[in-house]
């Protein structure tokens, strides 16, 4: 966790030379685009936050609140994913979502499956190879973000399942998989709403709702995305958040 708050220190330290939002939009370098639910969607608000003034970073928000690869609207979702692809010119695609896909989930064939069942995996991990093989045909890079610990046993359980879905659905598409289950938990694995920085002081880091994170969490989650992007332009003999 050290080395975490680390590379939030240093990102924190580059973030603190403004440069005009329309200038960060038109500048050429990387480009982080974020799809998923209201996970996703603070998951770029903590992106935002850390890459604001870097000008060679275009950040680009498709998470819709309530959206999920099990939910009924999945069909559109899907056309708005395509398009998105094609137009974006994406270095690098980021997905965090689950939240809303702990219900039962109905196939191509409009026959359902309730949670958990081997039918309904077999439809949500053709779900989760579609997304993955659009983007990698489009030669994009993919990074996926599991979910965190949550409060409620149940729902933990529920989130600790898609988690171990997504790894292994990454590992079969050359993806990248950013693990958080061990990550914003105590010794025990168990829930904690606040967390201590580097230098002792204690930050409250989960919602209310035992599911979302705080401003402060989010940008935790984003550190982490930044630093894997970081050694994808390495590997690629880019410098990080430019050309």
């Amino acid at each position: 966790m050290r080395r975490l708050f680390t590379f939030l220190a240093l990102v924190a330290a580059i973030a603190s030379v403004s440069a005009p939002h329309n200038a960060r939009a038109e500048a050429p370098g990387t480009v982080i685009a974020v799809y998923g639910d209201s996970l996703a969607d603070g998951l770029w608000s903590g992106l935002y936050d850390l890459t604001k003034s870097m000008p060679t970073v275009r950040l680009l928000r498709h998470s819709h609140i309530g959206t999920g690869l099990s939910r009924p609207d999945y069909a559109t979702w899907q056309n708005e994913v395509t398009a998105e692809l094609d137009s974006d010119g994406d270095t690098v695609v980021v997905i965090m979502v689950g939240v809303n896909d702990m219900q039962g989930i109905r196939g191509d064939d409009r026959r359902g499956f309730s949670f958990k069942s081997p039918g309904w995996a077999n439809v949500y991990n053709a779900r989760i190879d579609w997304l993955l093989g659009q983007i990698k045909q489009r030669q994009i890079h993919a990074i996926w973000v599991g979910l965190p610990v949550m409060r409620k046993a149940e729902t933990d359980e529920d989130a600790k399942y898609l988690s171990q879905l997504f790894e292994t659905a990454t590992k079969r598409n050359d993806a990248l998989f950013i693990p958080l289950y061990k990550d914003f938990a105590d010794a025990d694995g168990n829930f904690i709403p606040r967390i201590d920085d580097d230098k002792k002081r204690s930050h409250p880091l989960r919602g209310e709702d035992g599911i979302h994170f705080t401003g402060y969490g989010y940008q935790l989650v984003a550190a982490k995305v930044l630093e894997r992007i970081k050694q994808i332009e390495a590997a690629s003999g880019l410098t990080p958040g430019g050309e």
